[in-house]
C-alpha cells in the first residue's frame, strides 16, 4: 500500500511538472527512478497512465481518472493534517473531575466555570461524592481531594487551604 501511495504521488508530481525531469528535480530523485515508479504503477494497474513522447507527456483517460482521485486524496490528507494541527493549538476533549461534595458550593466552582468558558473545546464532567473515587477505576482525569497532603508527590498540588471546625 505504501509503495502504491508513493507511486501515485510521483505520478501526480510528474503530471504537475509535465516531465519526468521536473518531477525528479522536485522529488530529489533521478528521472529514471521517476520513470520506473510510474512504469511499475502502470504494470500493476494493467493500463497506460501517460502518453509519452520525447518532448511531451499527456494523460490517458485512465491517467486522468487516477490524477483526479489522487488530487482528492491529497486534499483529504491536507485537510486532516490542518485539522489536527489546529486542534493541537487549542485544548479539546473530555475532562472528568471528581471532588468532595462539600466543594459543590465553594469558590472552586466559579474557577471551574471560568476554565470552561476559556476552553469551550473541553467537554467538562464534574462528579461530586463523599466517597473517595479512584481515578483509573472511575474513569477520572483529575481528583480534587481534601485533607493533609504529607507526601506532596509530583502528581499533586495544593489548590487552597481551609480551616475546618465542628461548629
Amino acid at each position: 500500500m505504501i509503495d502504491h501511495l508513493r507511486q501515485i504521488a510521483i505520478f501526480a508530481k510528474t503530471v504537475e511538472h509535465g516531465s519526468f525531469r521536473g518531477a525528479a528535480r522536485e522529488l530529489r530523485l533521478s528521472p529514471s527512478v521517476v520513470s520506473h515508479h510510474i512504469s511499475q504503477l502502470e504494470d500493476q494497474l494493467g493500463v497506460a497512465l501517460l502518453y509519452r513522447t520525447t518532448r511531451k507527456l499527456a494523460l490517458t483517460p485512465e491517467g486522468q481518472r487516477l490524477l483526479s482521485a489522487a488530487q482528492d486524496m491529497f486534499e483529504a490528507v491536507e485537510d486532516g493534517l490542518a485539522d489536527i494541527s489546529m486542534s493541537s493549538t487549542a485544548p479539546s476533549g473530555q475532562l472528568r473531575i471528581t471532588a468532595p461534595s462539600v466543594l459543590a458550593q465553594s469558590d472552586l466552582i466559579a474557577s471551574i466555570g471560568e476554565f470552561a468558558t476559556l476552553y469551550p473545546g473541553i467537554n467538562l464532567s464534574l462528579g461530586f461524592s463523599d466517597a473517595r473515587q479512584e481515578l483509573i477505576d472511575g474513569g477520572f482525569d483529575l481528583a480534587i481531594r481534601m485533607g493533609v497532603n504529607r507526601k506532596r508527590p509530583l502528581t499533586s498540588k495544593t489548590l487552597f487551604s481551609a480551616k475546618r471546625s465542628l461548629i
